[in-house]
């Protein structure tokens, strides 16, 4: 039952991600339609950006791709170890490297014996 209840909150915090990001791209679909509107018509209704509105939007969006860098490289580096660990286990085991699993792939940190690490593939 905790296992369904974790599960399922982590279903609930994908999705409030998804819709998060949607609600993002979509105000900076809009924010850029304005600007380049902005910069298109020099007169009549459209209210010109200036230079610190361009730089804030500039910035948000520099700070929104290396906070994603910096995401992705820390799941990159977990699912490097994560798959050292599982064809460690398999060799311990004496399974076949080919063996390892998608679920051993994907298991959490908790779950992954740190501990009794080499340096696998580094000799």
């Amino acid at each position: 039952l905790d296992s369904l209840l974790q599960e399922m909150s982590s279903s609930n915090k994908v999705g409030e991600i998804f819709s998060a990001a949607g609600d993002a791209f979509a105000r900076l679909g809009e924010l850029t339609m304005q600007l380049q509107g902005s910069q298109q018509n020099t007169g009549g209704s459209a209210a010109k950006w200036s230079d610190e509105e361009v730089e804030m939007l500039h910035s948000a969006v520099r700070t929104f791709s290396e906070e994603l860098s910096v995401i992705s490289e820390t799941i990159k580096q977990r699912t490097v170890q994560q798959i050292k660990t599982a064809l460690q286990k398999k060799g311990q085991s004496g399974g076949s490297s080919a063996e390892v699993t998608l679920n051993a792939l994907n298991a959490s940190e908790s779950e992954v014996d740190v501990e009794s690490l080499t340096e696998f593939g580094n000799g």
